[in-house]
């Protein structure tokens, strides 16, 4: 939780940490420092630092490596009209996305999937992979900024 305010002095930004925020924000936003947040928190799929079975940094970035050649996969299944890979890719890229802390991500796999369970590879696959895509492209990011 990050809190957001328009008076942050060093006393009321531990008050805030106090409070249970884990980071604190002071208007006016400023750009980067407001990315380089959300960020942090995208790489670590908001569960913190002290996430229980996180894995290795080193693990992820295999991951995210790997899914350029997934998500081409899901594209060409989508294209052929083809239901169980595609099925199959998905929940692979669900599980593995949730395994390594990426809950957008993950989330992001889960409603392509609720959609192809409820109808079918339809006209609103396309825009379900481009959401898939753009949370892949965002985790890619978190994870160069976390060096």
């Amino acid at each position: 939780m990050v809190a957001l305010t328009a008076d942050v002095v060093a006393d009321h930004a531990s008050q805030h940490r106090a409070a249970g925020c884990d980071d604190v924000l002071a208007k006016p936003i400023d750009q980067g420092r407001f990315e380089a947040v959300v960020l942090r928190f995208l790489a670590a799929g908001g569960a913190g630092d002290e996430a229980i079975g996180r894995r290795p940094l080193g693990d992820r970035r295999a991951f995210i490596d790997s899914l350029e050649e997934r998500l081409r996969e899901l594209q060409s299944a989508a294209e052929c009209q083809d239901g169980e890979p595609l099925r199959a890719a998905l929940a692979a890229v669900e599980r593995t996305a949730a395994g390594h802390g990426m809950k957008p991500l993950a989330r992001a796999a889960s409603r392509v999937l609720a959609g192809l369970e409820r109808d079918g590879i339809d006209g609103e696959m396309t825009s379900r992979l481009a959401d898939l895509e753009r949370q892949a492209a965002l985790a890619r990011r978190a994870l160069a900024l976390a060096g």
